[in-house]
């Protein structure tokens, strides 16, 4: 196996989790299943207005991508054998350039029901999160776990397509590759 196959192998497990001051909301990303899981502790779901819990998913989010950068780094620098914990400088106009326009992204995602807004925006206080008034009354707590989950995985989704969109403008193949 090649070493970017063996990286890419290495990260797909890898599973970050964090939970709120407050103890009463917790959330698990895992590579493999780009999507957050929420689990609320103490019956705590019946006990939120939406606002509030709002409120309290955005700084989740927060805490949860401190908590992924944290083990992604920790995982390079087992795959390196030397502590990483920052990208190299970029070596080239190109890697400038991808960085730059990373560092632009802004990707918004909703729930198939429409109830739950997700929207991210790097370089930026970063997320703000929308649940729409009269949810946590309709939905039980298993089914605003669900479209939260459905949420994350289009909001990872549009990550996604960010990303390669902006690959491709920054390293397009060489002409004498077939493009596909």
């Amino acid at each position: 196996m090649n070493n970017a196959a063996t990286l890419a192998t290495q990260l797909i497990d890898l599973t970050a989790e964090a939970t709120t001051p407050n103890g009463k909301l917790s959330a698990r990303l895992h590579a493999r299943e780009p999507e957050v899981l929420l689990t609320f502790h103490d019956n705590s779901y019946y006990r939120y207005a939406e606002p509030e819990l709002a409120i309290q998913i955005e700084g989740l989010a927060r805490l949860l991508s401190v908590a992924w950068a944290r083990v992604y780094w920790h995982q390079m620098s087992l795959i390196h054998g030397r502590t990483i914990t920052h990208e190299d400088p970029p070596a080239t106009a190109a890697e400038q350039r991808f960085r730059d326009l990373r560092a632009e992204m802004h990707v918004s995602a909703s729930s198939p029901d429409g109830r739950i807004h997700l929207d991210y925006q790097a370089g930026h206080d970063g997320w703000r999160i929308t649940i729409e008034p009269g949810t946590l009354a309709t939905l039980s707590e298993e089914q605003f776990v669900e479209s939260a989950r459905l949420a994350t995985h289009a909001l990872f989704a549009a990550h996604r397509s960010y990303i390669t969109t902006i690959r491709r403008e920054c390293f397009p193949p060489p002409e004498s590759l077939p493009r596909w």
